[in-house]
């Protein structure tokens, strides 16, 4: 379980996961779903009824591992990728990362208008809005989680693809093989171990510190310091 999971259930209790269970999906959904409209601009997705169905993104396995521990991963869609050029692989397998990182931001847009809003109303803090402020801030770190975590160079994930395509697109044998159609159980393996700790959750906990920084700043900003004053 991520550091940050720990702290929230330790802090708030079982409750916590009726936040995670939404914010997981999303994430996972952002995601498959970018990479899988980005594949059918490029000409490469097998199936496009996909998009009638957005259960079709979800991994059970994958969603159930991302609720209790932070880690996660989608239900790639079957996309014949060989015929695109280098370049447009790695766009492919950048842009649910991508995706992750620009519905963060635009979170954390909303994030700045409903606290404009509440200081200008001099709207009291509450438990209504105590929870609102939490489930945003949860939110925006599960998708800048997702994101890094797909683009970890474990088989399977986004970012092994990227390096293969980059430098060993044309390097095989059997025991790689091997290795990657086992690279879910890998991911597994490290996560129980904990051992990602410092590639994964680190990164992410800086980003959303100074993304969260940067939101402060700007609600000051357009209040003229109410924020600070506020002590929020």
């Amino acid at each position: 379980m991520t550091f940050y999971y720990r702290s929230l259930y330790y802090q708030f209790g079982w409750s916590t996961v009726f936040y995670i269970i939404p914010c997981v999906f999303f994430a996972v959904l952002c995601h498959e779903y970018f990479k899988a409209k980005t594949a059918k601009k490029l000409g490469c997705l097998c199936d496009e009824a996909v998009y009638k169905n957005p259960l079709k993104f979800v991994s059970v396995i994958g969603y159930i591992l991302g609720i209790v521990s932070g880690y996660c991963w989608g239900k790639a869609q079957p996309c014949n990728v060989d015929k695109l050029s280098k370049g447009k692989r790695v766009l492919y397998y950048f842009s649910g990362s991508i995706a992750n990182i620009v519905l963060a931001l635009i979170m954390l847009l909303i994030q700045t208008m409903v606290f404009v809003v509440m200081l200008y109303a001099s709207v009291e803090l509450s438990g209504f809005w105590d929870s609102l402020h939490f489930a945003f801030n949860l939110f925006v770190w599960t998708q800048i989680f997702m994101a890094i975590t797909q683009l970890l160079p474990i088989p399977t994930l986004s970012g092994y693809a990227i390096i293969k395509t980059l430098f060993f697109e044309k390097a095989y044998n059997k025991n790689l093989a091997k290795v990657e159609s086992n690279g879910k159980w890998i991911f597994v393996v490290l996560v129980l171990l904990g051992v990602l700790y410092y590639v994964n959750e680190i990164p992410a906990d800086f980003i959303f510190n100074g993304l969260y920084t940067g939101m402060e700043k700007l609600v000051d900003f357009i209040t003229g310091g109410l924020f600070t004053q506020a002590g929020w």
